[in-house]
C-alpha cells in the first residue's frame, strides 16, 4: 500500500486503530484492563480510558484523581505528573477583526488543556490582551470594506492598500489567490487537526494565525496530522499557438522548526504528493506548475514524527515534540477563476473580447497588436467584429455612404462622383413602404409581403421597423403589436389580410431584415 510520490510508489505505514471479530467462541476468562483504563461493571466488552487529571493502573475498577492541583494527567494516563512552569510555548496569540479605524486587538490564550502553573519559579504569565495595533494591508487583489478584506469586483484590481480600480480597455485582470497576511483565515482555505483518536489536538483546527504567517501550533500530541486545504474552483484556460500552455502555478514560502524527524507534505487533490520536506528546514520557496484547468485542492500536511515513534510501547501517545511546528508565510496561486487581481495585463491575441476575460475597447476602436492599446478606427470605417484586433478589423463603408460612430454605414442622401459632380436625393429620405403581389398558401389563405425601406437620411433616424403582431397561435396581443419584430434599413413582413374572424385586424408575422 502506498501513495503517489513524484510518479513513483512510496510505501507509507497505515495505522489500523481497531479490529473487531464477531462470531468467535466466548473467552474462558477476562483480561485485566491495561494502565490508564478501567472497567467498573462486570462483563464489559472493552475498557474505558481515564479522563484528564485522573489515572489508573492495570486491572483498575475506577480512575484515581491526581493528588493535588499541582499535578496533571492526560487522557489514558497511568500516573500523574508534576505540572511544569508555564513558558511562552503554552499560549498563543490571535487577532480580532479590524475595526472601523483599521485597528486590531492582540489577544492571548492558553493552550487547552492547560497543564502548566504560573506561580512556579521561572514561570511566565499570560500577556495582557486588548492592545491595539494597526491592521496589515489586505492581501493582493482585495480591498478593505466593512471591517473586512474582500476580493475586488470583476474587471478591477488592487494592491491591497488602495481601493479597487477598473482595468483599462484591451486589458484583462490578472486574477489569482495571494495570501501574505494572516490576521484572519483567507477565503477558500481551511485548517484541520487529525489525531488518531479523539485526543491530541490542542485546538480544534490546529493551525494558528499569527499576522505575517500561519503556523501549525504548539501543544499537539506527536501523532496528529495538521492539514491546510486550499480549494480552487477552477482556472482560466490558456491556449498558445493552438497548444495547451501553462495554466497556472502555486508558490509558497515555509519554514520547519523541528527537533524531530518532522515531515511537511505538499499534496495535490486526494493523494498525489508533489514534494515533501523532512526535519528542521530554513525558509524555503517552492513553486509548482500545472497544466489542467480543472478544480483542484492543494494541501499542506504536517506531522511531527513517524507514527511508530508517536506512542509508547503501551500505546500511550507522546508529547515529546509539542513545540515542533510548520510555518507558512505566503501562498499564491495564479490564473484562478475566483480571487482578485493585483494588476491588469494586456489581452493576449486571440482571447475573447467579451467583457469577461478581456475588457473591450470603446465602440469603434480596435486593439493595436504592437502596443495592446485601444486605437480609434480611421474615418468612415466601422467595426463589426467582437474581437477587433489590428487595423484590418476596421471596414470601410461603401461608396456613397458614411460611418455613424464607427458602428454602421448610412447614406445622407447625397452622392459625389469622382469628377466631383454631386447628386442630392433628399426627397427619398424617410420611411417608404412597398407592397408585393397577392399570394396564397397551399390551403388557400391569402397573404402578401410588405417591404419597409429607409434609403437615406439622418443617421439618428435611419431605420424602419417591421413588427409581428401575431402570436404563434394566431391571436392578436392586447396592444395590437407583438414584442417580436426587426429594425433595419430594409425589412420585410408577411401580412395576412383582415377577415371577419380576427376582429378586422391584419396579422403580420415572419419579419426579416
Amino acid at each position: 500500500m502506498g501513495i503517489i510520490f513524484d510518479r513513483q510508489q512510496s510505501t507509507k505505514p497505515v495505522l489500523i486503530k481497531r479490529i473487531e471479530l464477531t462470531g468467535v467462541a466466548y473467552t474462558s476468562e477476562c483480561t485485566a484492563c491495561s494502565n490508564g483504563t478501567y472497567a467498573d461493571v462486570e462483563g464489559m466488552t472493552e475498557c474505558r480510558a481515564c479522563a484528564a487529571d485522573t489515572f489508573a493502573v492495570r486491572g483498575a475498577r475506577e480512575c484515581t484523581p491526581c493528588g493535588s492541583d499541582k499535578e496533571y494527567a492526560v487522557v489514558g494516563s497511568s500516573a500523574c505528573l508534576a505540572r511544569p512552569p508555564c513558558t511562552m510555548r503554552d499560549y498563543f496569540q490571535t487577532h480580532t477583526a479590524c475595526d472601523e479605524n483599521k485597528e486590531t486587538q492582540i489577544m492571548y490564550q492558553w493552550i487547552k488543556p492547560k497543564v502548566c502553573l504560573e506561580d512556579l519559579e521561572g514561570a511566565v504569565h499570560l500577556p495582557a490582551s486588548g492592545v491595539k495595533t494597526s491592521c496589515p494591508p489586505c492581501n493582493l487583489g482585495m480591498y478593505y470594506t466593512n471591517s473586512t478584506c474582500e476580493f475586488c469586483p470583476p474587471n478591477t484590481f488592487s494592491n491591497g492598500n488602495q481601493p479597487c480600480r477598473p482595468c483599462q480597455a484591451s486589458t484583462t485582470p490578472d486574477r489569482g489567490l495571494s495570501y501574505k497576511w494572516w490576521n484572519t483565515m483567507p477565503p477558500f482555505l481551511t485548517a484541520d487537526c487529525f489525531p488518531n483518536d479523539d485526543t491530541g489536538c490542542a485546538t480544534p483546527t490546529g493551525w494558528q494565525l499569527a499576522g505575517d504567517h500561519i503556523h501549525s501550533g504548539t501543544g499537539h500530541a506527536d501523532d496528529v496530522y495538521l492539514v491546510l486545504s486550499l480549494t480552487v474552483s477552477g482556472f482560466r484556460s490558456v491556449t498558445q499557438l493552438g497548444t495547451k500552455a501553462e495554466v497556472g502555478r502555486v508558490t509558497f514560502e515555509f519554514e520547519l522548526q523541528c527537533t524531530s524527524d518532522c515531515i511537511l507534505f505538499f499534496i495535490k487533490d486526494k493523494d498525489m504528493v508533489i514534494k515533501s520536506w523532512t526535519g528542521d528546514t530554513k525558509t524555503t520557496h517552492f513553486s509548482y506548475v500545472f497544466y489542467s484547468d480543472k478544480p483542484t485542492i492543494f494541501r499542506w500536511a504536517f506531522t511531527k514524527t513517524q507514527w511508530d515513534k508517536a506512542f509508547t510501547i503501551t500505546g500511550k501517545k507522546k508529547y515529546d515534540f509539542a513545540d515542533d511546528m510548520a510555518i507558512i508565510r505566503s501562498i499564491a496561486v495564479t490564473n484562478t477563476k475566483d480571487g482578485g487581481a493585483s494588476a491588469c495585463k494586456p489581452c493576449p491575441l486571440g482571447s475573447p473580447n467579451d467583457g469577461n476575460s478581456c475588457i473591450p475597447c470603446p465602440a469603434g476602436n480596435y486593439i493595436d497588436t504592437k502596443t495592446s492599446k485601444c486605437k480609434e478606427c480611421p474615418s468612415n470605417t466601422v467595426v463589426q467584429e467582437s474581437n477587433p484586433y489590428d487595423l484590418k478589423s476596421c471596414e470601410k463603408c461603401g461608396s456613397g455612404t458614411r460611418a455613424k460612430d464607427h458602428q454602421f454605414c448610412y447614406s445622407d442622401c447625397k452622392l459625389t462622383l469622382p469628377n466631383q459632380q454631386t447628386f442630392d436625393f433628399s426627397a427619398l429620405q424617410g420611411w417608404h413602404s412597398m407592397r408585393g403581389s397577392n399570394l396564397f398558401t397551399g390551403s388557400g389563405t391569402a397573404f402578401y409581403h410588405s417591404f419597409n425601406l429607409s434609403l437615406c437620411g439622418s443617421p439618428d433616424d435611419y431605420s424602419v421597423i417591421c413588427t409581428n403582431n401575431a402570436t404563434s397561435g394566431g391571436v392578436l396581443e392586447d396592444d395590437g403589436v407583438n414584442e417580436d419584430g426587426v429594425k433595419a434599413a430594409i425589412c420585410r413582413t408577411t401580412v395576412i389580410p383582415s377577415s371577419s374572424t380576427d376582429g378586422g385586424h391584419a396579422l403580420t408575422a415572419q419579419s426579416v431584415r
